[in-house]
This record gives structure tokens, C-alpha cells and sequence, in this order.
């Protein structure tokens, strides 16, 4: 059975928050800002793509009756093309907004089915995406954090083409990205994320990974006060930040959106620039994680 354009279907399931889970468990991979297999204590089990701890990007959710879904992502949620398969082989193929089927489209391309999560191909995937990244790291000279910023914001109108070097490893038939050469002297990772049809280029640098909550909050706060000191060429920002806190996540976010362009540089491409710096615990493992982004502020309206 295949259900029709037009019929709307809720997936309840889906909306539940890993944080929810206490035994969840980070099996593999990334499970903060890349790719891994994620398993809840229920039984359910994610593969795909994260950005700041919350599934986004690509991706199968599978539940413990055998039923799942494959493709897009958004919040930890069903957001854009994608198809949910029931136990009994009924499907849904077509657009999701929030967790909810709108109907079918013959105009866009659906996501390409991927099998169910296999540790030895992840375990592959990592090993080669670790021999990326050591082929990266050679030849980079590290730049301290306000001269990386800076330098990002410069790259912002190529979708940061000129400091992406070694591309990461194809996993879920899908593009991941490239490590970039822009790195601070405590950086952990740096890349650019990779664009496609219907998403834009980003710029991650994953600054800090550590257990002392006191040094990460210090270290956050400092890297706040750099950015404050910043003269920013393009234009002039606002900063915003929110708190988040759960039973077993929590999490600070600082984001800079421009509030003018200066003359000279051109204002459709930097009125749509967001840069963030986010301060989280560790999905699956005890932990704090800071990283800076840099984004197009029209991924998120288009969402």
C-alpha cells in the first residue's frame, strides 16, 4: 500500500528526544556535529547526520516493530524529502514538514533508500575518514581564534571554496564535506559542510572537547569576548544567546546576524550571514563541546 498526495500523517514516534533516553548510546561515529549510529534504549536506532548534538542532514531512523524512515532531517525531526516504510510494507513517499507527510512530489528527486545500520561499514568509514583528516592536518599553520573568524567571514560569499582542502569520505551515498585548512591552535576539527541542491555551504571549527564544565564555560566566554573585540570589515553584527537545559543535555548558543552591510561589500550575500558559538554536553559520553559556525541565516527561514 502506498499512501496518496494529500493524505496527512502524524509519526508520533519520531518526536520523542534522545535526551528522554537515559541508556542512549552514541555506538559509532560522531554523534555531536558528522555521521554515526545512535541506539536508544528502547530498541530504536539512528544512522545519519548531526549539526550541535540534533539530527540534521541525511539520515534512516529505524524502530524497534521494524518500521523506518529514510532521508531528510531537520531539529531531530522529519523535515523534507523522505519516505517512511510501516512493518506491513505500506509506504509514504514525498514531502514532511515537522514530523508530519504532506503528500507526494514528482518534481524533486527523493532520497536514495540506504540499508539498516552496520557497525562494520561505519567502522570502515571511519578509519577512512581518519586517514582524511591526518592528510588534511599536514602542511596547515594554526591561526588564533579571531584571525580564524575573521578570515571565515572573508570566505562567506564563496561558500568557503578556498579553505576547504581533503574531502571527508562518501557515506549514506552522500556527500559529507571537506576538512579545512582554516584551524585555530585548539582546534579538534574544521571543515566545511557540504552543499547541495537545496542546501548552502557552512563553516565548522570544533574548538574545544574536554570534561572540566568550569575550563569549557571559561573558554566559551572567552571566545565571546574575542569576537566583542573584532572589527568586522563586511558589516556590523547583533548578538543573541540562548540557553537550553534537559534532563541529560544542555547547551549555550551565541549567534551574530548582521544588522548592516558597509559599503563596498555586497549586501545580498552578507544580510545572509549567521555566525554561532555553542556551548553543549556530549550525546553519549560525559562531556562539553564547543564550535563556531558560520551559515546562511536563509537555510534556516527556508526550513
Amino acid at each position: 500500500m502506498k499512501w496518496t498526495s494529500g493524505k496527512r500523517i502524524v509519526f508520533v514516534l519520531a518526536i520523542a528526544a534522545f535526551s528522554l533516553q537515559v541508556q542512549a548510546q552514541c555506538i559509532i561515529g560522531n554523534c555531536e556535529n558528522g555521521y554515526s549510529v545512535f541506539k536508544l534504549e528502547n530498541g530504536d536506532m539512528y544512522t545519519g547526520q548531526w549539526v550541535n548534538g540534533t539530527r540534521e542532514g541525511y539520515g534512516r531512523y529505524d524502530w524497534a516493530n521494524g518500521a523506518f524512515y529514510v532521508g531528510d532531517f531537520k531539529y531531530n525531526g522529519f523535515h523534507g524529502l523522505g519516505t517512511y516504510y510501516t512493518p506491513d510494507g505500506a509506504i509514504a513517499s514525498g514531502v514532511f514538514e515537522d514530523n508530519v507527510f504532506q503528500g507526494a512530489d514528482t518534481t524533486v528527486v527523493l532520497p536514495t533508500p540506504i540499508a539498516a545500520p552496520d557497525v562494520l561499514i561505519w567502522d570502515e568509514w571511519i578509519k577512512a575518514d581518519l586517514t582524511a583528516k591526518s592528510a588534511a592536518a599536514k602542511g596547515t599553520k594554526p591561526v588564533e581564534f579571531g584571525a580564524m573568524v575573521l578570515r571565515a567571514i572573508s570566505e562567506f560569499p564563496t561558500d568557503f571554496a578556498n579553505i576547504k582542502t581533503v574531502p571527508r569520505p562518501k557515506i549514506l551515498a552522500r556527500e559529507t564535506g571537506w576538512y579545512s585548512n582554516l584551524v585555530t591552535k585548539e582546534s579538534v576539527e574544521a571543515g566545511v559542510g557540504a552543499a547541495s541542491v537545496s542546501r548552502k555551504a557552512l563553516y565548522y571549527n570544533i574548538l574545544y572537547t574536554g570534561t572540566d564544565s568550569l575550563a569549557a564555560i571559561k573558554k566559551y566566554n572567552n571566545y565571546i569576548a574575542v569576537v566583542k573585540g573584532l572589527t568586522i570589515p563586511c558589516c556590523s553584527l547583533i548578538a543573541d544567546t540562548y540557553d537550553f537545559s534537559g534532563p541529560n543535555y544542555s547547551s549555550k548558543t551565541t549567534s551574530w546576524l548582521t544588522l548592516s552591510v558597509n559599503g563596498g561589500f555586497e549586501e545580498s550575500v552578507y544580510s545572509d550571514m549567521v555566525m554561532e558559538l555553542s556551548l553543549n554536553t556530549m550525546l553519549g559520553a560525559n562531556g562539553w563541546q564547543i564550535t563556531y559556525k558560520i551559515y546562511h541565516l536563509s537555510e534556516m527561514q527556508n526550513e
